[in-house]
């Protein structure tokens, strides 16, 4: 069993010289875990402009700096170091959704489902994405998905497919609140 190690901790400090030596190796995920770090400013001081730096610099060969620079530009993480940029944050979503990012997924179908964040509302657009999160497994997507079926956004109703949703999110922790799942 691995052990965790926290800020504060010998341990953590070797830790944070061996990511920030990987970093400054060129390393992505290092560039971006690392970036991760300095956003919270956990075990040492809060950085965003070097965290802004280090996930443009690996944005290309790692997703997640993508993503967590959709949400920097989208929610103004970075107060001072930039400023909301929704055009290039949900561009940003789109990239890392695009790679397979099943956070980014459910974003962007939530974001295309209520008009939000420069995005024309399209359930059409809300419905692809958040499939594409629910197929990974994402149970926030796929009750969302069970409700917009349910419903007949743009189509008509669908209970058999709504109901197959909801019994697979409800699957996942291997309970059915409402007895809905069970045969017969």
């Amino acid at each position: 069993m691995q052990e965790s190690v926290v800020p504060g901790d010998k341990r953590y400090d070797e830790f944070l010289s061996l990511l920030k030596e990987s970093s400054d190796l060129h390393y992505p995920i290092a560039q971006f875990r690392y970036a991760e770090i300095l956003l919270k400013g956990q075990g040492l001081k809060k950085d965003v402009p070097e965290a802004l730096r280090l996930l443009n610099q690996s944005k290309e060969k790692e997703p997640r700096s993508k993503e967590l620079l959709a949400l920097i530009y989208l929610q103004e993480i970075g107060k001072g170091a930039v400023g909301r940029d929704t055009v290039k944050g949900i561009g940003l979503l789109t990239q890392s959704a695009a790679a397979g990012l099943m956070t980014s997924q459910y974003l962007l179908g939530t974001f295309y489902l209520h008009g939000e964040n420069g995005l024309d509302k399209s359930t059409l657009q809300a419905y692809y994405w958040l499939r594409r999160a629910a197929e990974q497994g994402d149970k926030v997507s796929q009750l969302t998905l069970a409700r917009l079926v349910g419903q007949g956004f743009e189509v008509p109703p669908d209970d058999k497919r709504s109901k197959a949703w909801e019994c697979l999110a409800n699957s996942q922790k291997g309970f059915d609140s409402f007895d809905l799942c069970k045969d017969g």
